[in-house]
Formats: structure tokens, C-alpha cells, sequence
């Protein structure tokens, strides 16, 4: 999704900080969509680091981004939402860490907050705004 031609086309502005997104709850879709986008951006300046989607297969939910990092992958999703579902949000990355032919230590869910709620000791939650400080 090209979120430049978008606003440039639309006259559209579509809010990524919380509190704005939360007075216009109507944009939250393209806000997800919009903030993978982002992530997908922010991981594909990380040099050495090679990015792969995997889509819905067989038995196997979709994730957004998958990371491999020599012989170890790492399942990204990206949850942009004020609440996360421990269970459904997380299926996803727990499915492909589940798999041990994946060789995935942990997953990664970049969320909208702070406090996403996860309970699963091998999903690592990490808001978008603080992704992006890693660059």
C-alpha cells in the first residue's frame, strides 16, 4: 500500500499516535494497514537482515513478516489496535514458534501501546513508536 499516493490522492491524513486514532476510531483499519507498512519499512533498513512474508497455508495461520537472522527466524505480526487479544492476535506467532523446523526462538508483536496483555513468555510486544526508535 503506497500511503503516499494515497494522501496525495485522497486529501487523506490518517493518524498513527493513540490519542488522535482514538478520536477517529473510523481510521483504524488503514491505520493497521498503514502501520505495517511502517514496520515492513523500518525492518527493510536493517542491513544483513533478510524479510519474508508468509501467507496462510495449510493449517497455518498468516504472519506478517517473517525475519532470518543467520539459521534463526523470527515471526513478526503487527497488531495495530488499542486492545490485543492474547489468544487470537498472538496465533499467528505462536503457531510458527510452535513448529520446531521454523527454528523461531520467539515471536515479535508490534502493537499500538505499552500494555498489550500478552501472557505467552515467547511473544515479545513492542509498540510501533518504540520500533522505530531502533533505527
Amino acid at each position: 500500500m503506497d500511503h503516499g499516493l494515497r494522501a496525495s490522492w485522497l486529501q487523506e491524513q490518517i493518524p498513527l499516535d493513540p490519542r488522535k486514532l482514538h478520536e477517529e476510531p473510523e481510521l483504524t483499519v488503514v491505520a493497521g494497514h498503514l502501520a505495517e507498512s511502517v514496520t515492513g519499512a523500518v525492518l527493510s533498513t536493517i542491513t544483513g537482515l533478510d524479510i519474508a512474508h508468509f501467507p496462510e497455508r495449510h493449517d497455518e495461520p498468516e504472519v506478517d513478516f517473517v525475519l532470518t537472522i543467520g539459521v534463526k527466524r523470527i515471526p513478526v505480526e503487527v497488531k495495530y489496535q488499542a486492545k490485543i487479544d492474547p489468544m487470537r492476535d498472538t496465533e499467528g506467532l505462536r503457531s510458527f514458534v510452535e513448529k520446531a523446523v521454523n527454528n523461531a526462538p520467539f515471536g515479535l508483536l508490534i502493537t499500538q501501546g505499552d500494555s498489550p496483555g500478552v501472557v505467552d513468555p515467547r511473544v515479545v510486544a513492542l509498540p510501533l513508536s518504540s520500533l522505530m526508535l531502533l533505527r
